[in-house]
């Protein structure tokens, strides 16, 4: 009886185990019927498109005919095919247009093209019932070919001509002779980059073309490119091209204008370090010339798109592009910045110019009344000041912000910094309007101050301090060369501070305090020793469960 319930027990396990095999199997795709393919109709021969529908044959272009028979009367017809009417064509420059006559064919059933004896070909630009029009400049900018490929020398060169149908199938082939009276020489550039702080215009160097080749210095259109796509932004203004001299000049804010346009066009995802400038230009003839200062190295004649002029802007300050743009006023009014009044404080010159901006914006936001007596001619003058301090001339509140905000540091020399403006008619500082302190300006500016030679000590390092609206602040900075920069956009009380190296004997104590804090902190987690003891606590359970089937296989025996 046993050994039957021990079969059948045996034969219901492998029952289930090839019901389970069988349910793993690889369900594979329909096998196609022979004869027929994967998506069609057996026996038939029409496909079945997604839809349902009977897919359509394609539809191949019948060639123009020469001449043939009509397949409704039965007669023959003689087929005219077009050709080229002139055997000479004298080029002079700009489009070239070849006389040619049709047939009996239709100007959009037709493509002719003219083919150079080295194989360069050329493709109508229009076809019209009496002429075909070529342009040699058309596409020059694409890449593919190099417009010094093409007739810059006078002589007479022999071109091949094709007509073809819609379909490319050939219809009628000849040649002609074109003549060029004179040489062309093509413009030449040169690969320059250029590193923009904005401080000074952009020049490159230029070399107008002659005869056919020769630009039009009015027609160049400059635009940048910032290697992000977004198309392009063309300077509006400040294109500047001086033939005698062979120079192309970019005002410095036609070209800061039209960075800040391109930024503010793509919330800053235009803007890269290298800016490139791309240019086109038209022809004394009135063809456009794209890109026209894309160069090439090889000598293959290929011009692979390494555009010429690259301006470098890693040195701006890209979030804040409008502190760069030259101070200026409307009708008639002016800013300048004349200096500073010590030696031991410096600007930049873009810098300057944000102070003398931001000092016109701040007398006419805040004087208008006065300067409505003077017109609109008048000059504001502004200077950046500099003043030494003691701890006396300072109020106490000041002096607890600084050492409330440093409070690890010792102040070593206190400063009073601002910017002050005085405004000028005629060359005179206009009465009550002289020595006006600008409190604040359009944007942040970075000073240079040196660091006096009785604060100078090895190991040392600096900071600067600043008071404003009640508070102190560290600001960022940075020494070099013994003088300490950083940026701010606000004047009131500064103060230069200190810290000296830690001694070695701090340092050893301070070693001492780590090593006993690490030692006390290598104690192994609780959650460690939990998954440590697994493993073991099921290697038991296993031996345990093996030494019951022992037991039992050894009672079943007896």
């Amino acid at each position: 009886m046993k050994k039957r319930q021990v079969k059948k027990y045996l034969g219901a396990l492998l029952l289930s185990g090839a019901l389970f095999c069988a349910s793993l199997q690889t369900v594979y795709a329909e096998e196609v019927q022979p004869g027929t393919e994967p998506g069609t109709e057996s026996g038939t021969g029409t496909d079945i498109t997604a839809d349902g529908g009977e897919s359509q044959p394609d539809i191949v272009p019948e060639p123009l005919a020469e001449s043939g028979t009509d397949t409704v009367s039965g007669e023959t017809t003689e087929v005219n095919a077009p050709r080229i009417t002139q055997d000479v064509i004298e080029w002079n420059g700009g489009l070239l247009e070849i006389p040619v006559d049709l047939g009996d064919y239709a100007a959009d059933e037709l493509k002719m093209t003219i083919k150079t004896q080295e194989g360069w070909a050329r493709s109508a630009t229009e076809i019209t019932e009496n002429s075909a029009v070529f342009s040699f400049l058309g596409g020059y900018y694409n890449g593919a070919w190099d417009v010094r490929r093409w007739f810059f020398n006078a002589g007479d060169y022999e071109l091949d001509v094709s007509f073809t149908d819609a379909s490319g199938t050939l219809e009628t082939t000849g040649s002609f002779i074109l003549s060029i009276p004179v040489d062309s020489q093509p413009w030449v550039v040169q690969k320059e980059r250029v590193v923009f702080d904005g401080s000074e215009d952009l020049v490159f160097r230029f070399e107008n073309g002659t005869n056919y080749l020769e630009l039009v210095p009015s027609s160049l259109d400059l635009y940048i490119w910032t290697a992000m796509g977004f198309g392009y932004h063309y300077l509006e203004s400040g294109v500047t091209v001086d033939t005698d001299s062979g120079t192309v000049t970019i005002d410095k804010d036609a070209f800061i204008s039209t960075l800040i346009k391109r930024r503010d066009d793509y919330n800053g995802y235009g803007l890269h370090d290298i800016v490139t400038i791309l240019c086109d230009g038209q022809t004394v003839y009135g063809e456009t010339a794209r890109r026209l200062n894309e160069i090439t190295d090889d000598g293959t004649g290929y011009y692979d798109t390494d555009l010429a002029w690259e301006v470098d802007i890693t040195g701006l300050d890209t979030n804040n592009l409008e502190k760069y743009l030259q101070p200026s006023g409307s009708d008639g009014q002016a800013a300048e910045f004349t200096g500073t009044n010590a030696d031991n404080i410096s600007v930049s010159k873009t810098d300057a110019d944000v102070i003398s901006r931001s000092a016109l914006s701040y007398i006419q936001n805040n004087y208008a009344d006065q300067l409505a007596a003077l017109g609109d001619n008048y000059t504001v003058s502004s200077r950046l000041v500099l003043s030494e301090q003691t701890a006396d001339d300072l109020a106490s509140d000041v002096k607890e912000a600084f050492s409330s905000c440093a409070p690890d540091a010792t102040v070593g020399k206190y400063y009073d910094i601002s910017v002050q403006a005085d405004v000028l008619q005629d060359g005179n500082v206009v009465e009550g309007l002289g020595s006006l302190t600008v409190a604040m300006l359009d944007s942040e500016i970075q000073l240079n101050v040196n660091i006096p030679g009785d604060l100078k000590k090895d190991g040392r390092s600096f900071m600067m301090l600043h008071y404003h609206n009640g508070q102190g602040t560290v600001l960022e900075s940075s020494v070099t060369n013994d003088t300490i920069t950083f940026k701010t956009s606000a004047f009131s009380p500064y103060a230069i501070a200190y810290k000296d190296a830690v001694s070695t004997t701090q340092s050893n104590s301070a070693a001492q305090n780590t090593s006993v804090k690490n030692t006390q902190s290598t104690a192994p987690k609780t959650g460690d020793e939990v998954s440590g003891m697994l493993p073991a606590a099921a290697a038991v359970i296993s031996l345990c469960v093996l030494a019951a089937v022992v037991y039992m296989r050894k009672r079943h025996c007896r």
